[in-house]
């Protein structure tokens, strides 16, 4: 059994899950990956282990906000961040109270790894 924080990498572009995976490599998590948010959907409803999700905004089919949504809904301890090349504000609003993470593309991999890492409750 895998006693490692589980992350959830959830974006359409493969270089930026390559990035995210590669700047969490040095903390003991387990990265899985979904191409999109109906993907992710599917990971998240089978999955016994989700600690973190990192998730972009714009993707097709289910969008960031509402994959987040949804994911909170099923999971209220589920730490969440969520990343957008769009106008924070827009996004910002969608989030409204909710206790999610924000970081604006692209995404400076050191800030990215800290709050992971404060998420996670896991020492840098």
């Amino acid at each position: 059994m895998c006693s490692e924080p589980v992350v959830l990498v959830v974006d359409d572009s493969a270089d930026l899950r390559r990035l995210v995976r590669q700047t969490l490599r040095g903390l003991p998590v387990r990265v899985e990956e979904a191409v999109d948010g109906d993907a992710a959907w599917r990971w998240i409803r089978g999955a016994s282990r989700l600690h973190l999700l990192i998730t972009d905004v714009d993707m097709p089919g289910v969008d960031g906000v509402d994959l987040a949504i949804r994911a909170t809904g099923r999971r209220p301890e589920l730490a969440v961040i969520v990343m957008s090349g769009s106008e924070p504000d827009a996004v910002l609003e969608r989030i409204g109270e909710r206790p999610f993470s924000f970081f604006r593309k692209p995404v400076r991999p050191s800030r990215l790894l800290e709050r992971v890492a404060e998420l996670l409750d896991l020492s840098l």
